[in-house]
């Protein structure tokens, strides 16, 4: 499943090194080459015109040259566009910084033209000849950054996880499917496994630092997270984990802190939005997380995020703040996937607070979502038995659309 490369971008104020690769670039046979001198002509371009190819200075007036990649590739479907960096001033610092952000492909100035047609001649050859292994992992990394799980789980073959070259890569991605699905122990195996092969890679560091915090090993989150963000300070996906551990630490100044460093980096990065309007819900300001959770597709995540800070208020006994915050939740997250998880917990509440006939409507509403989740199925049987018993009307509208699903799924 290999593509042909024919859309390439130059980001570069400088129009004699645009120059240079567009002639570069002709002895190759390719002549679709659009220039940008900012990193925000060149964002708009690389949607209008399709762009496969990003070739790019490391200095440029209005973001770094890394910035700009990294904000192409957080879109799920350019997770994977080739890019060349290139800078006249980048010591062995800058260059190994470069490499720990992903980019691997770097050329100095002053050019070689040689090296130059070499260097893109390879790159281009590379990405129109991927194997079948490399073509699937990127596919399920694809569907992992969608929260398209179902999708990603059954792409993984023996063949993956037994080839050296691929392993690491595959029992981390195989680990982020299972935290994303809730199996918390398969996915603390499969990322120790992938550690064991190789204890150097920034993204199985990144992957196992996400599931300690989530296991509530803080303190060794925050280690791994720290370390990352020090040796790779430009990384901003290192500094969103690191102020992701800080949240699950409850350490809320911290990650607030974190959070605002990469919006002041990227403030149209949907996950940071996503982080940042988490704190926002917990601070009660919903007309802030309203509006920075209008693109998100991250669904299933701040399901629960805001599910967790509602059960803990209910657990203290805060019923009204609890139920609040559910309805509130509800209110901002009611076309993301697993919301029928609010919609269940919202009716635990109220059974909690004695609300039999409010309990029975959100286990009736979590039913309606997710029918086939014998939970809601369960719940709604128990408080329509212990309505009947305390002489409780319940609203026969919601009866009868009970009964019709159920119908339906028995069918």
């Amino acid at each position: 499943m290999s593509k042909s490369i024919r859309r390439f971008l130059v980001l570069d104020p400088d129009p004699a090194h645009y120059l240079f690769f567009v002639k570069v670039l002709q002895c190759l046979g390719h002549t679709h080459v659009s220039h940008a001198t900012t990193g925000r002509h060149a964002l708009e371009l690389v949607d209008k015109e399709s762009i496969q190819f990003l070739i790019c200075a490391w200095e440029i007036p209005d973001m770094s040259g890394a910035s700009f990649i990294q904000k192409v590739r957080s879109k799920p479907r350019r997770l994977f566009t080739p890019a060349l960096l290139y800078c006249k001033s980048m010591d062995a610092y800058d260059t190994q910084l470069a490499m720990e952000c992903g980019f691997e492909n770097i050329l100095n100035i002053p050019f070689d033209a040689h090296a130059a047609k070499k260097k893109l001649a390879d790159m281009i050859q590379a990405e129109e000849e991927l194997t079948p292994k490399e073509v699937k992992l990127r596919r399920i990394e694809e569907y992992l950054r969608q929260n398209h799980t179902s999708e990603a789980y059954p792409m993984f073959t023996n063949d993956l996880f037994i080839d050296k070259g691929l392993a690491h890569r595959t029992f981390g991605l195989f680990a982020e499917v299972n935290l994303q699905v809730g199996n918390l122990e398969k996915a603390h195996q499969s990322i120790t496994k992938a550690y064991s092969i190789n204890p150097h890679s920034p993204y199985v560091k990144r992957v196992y630092g996400h599931i300690l915090s989530r296991r509530g090993d803080h303190d060794n989150a925050l280690r791994i997270y720290k370390e990352l963000v020090e040796n790779s300070p430009y990384n901003l996906q290192h500094k969103l984990k690191l102020g992701e551990a800080y949240y699950e630490a409850e350490r809320y100044d911290e990650a607030e802190k974190t959070f605002e460093e990469v919006y002041q980096a990227d403030e149209e990065r949907q996950d940071v939005r996503d982080n940042i309007a988490k704190i926002a819900f917990r601070k009660g300001n919903f007309d802030k997380v309203k509006r920075l959770l209008s693109e998100s597709s991250n669904g299933s995540e701040l399901v629960r995020a805001f599910n967790n800070m509602a059960v803990g208020l209910v657990k203290k006994q805060e019923f009204d703040d609890g139920i609040k915050a559910y309805r509130e939740a509800i209110s901002l997250l009611h076309d993301k996937t697993q919301i029928h998880l609010i919609h269940y917990n919202l009716g635990l509440a109220y059974k909690k607070q004695g609300n039999i006939y409010q309990a029975f409507e959100s286990f009736a509403q979590a039913f309606a979502i997710q029918p086939e989740w014998t939970k809601s199925w369960a719940a709604l049987m128990k408080s329509y038995q212990e309505a009947r018993s305390q002489n409780i009307l319940l609203n026969q509208a919601t009866v009868d659309q009970v009964k019709s699903t159920r119908a339906r799924l028995s069918a």
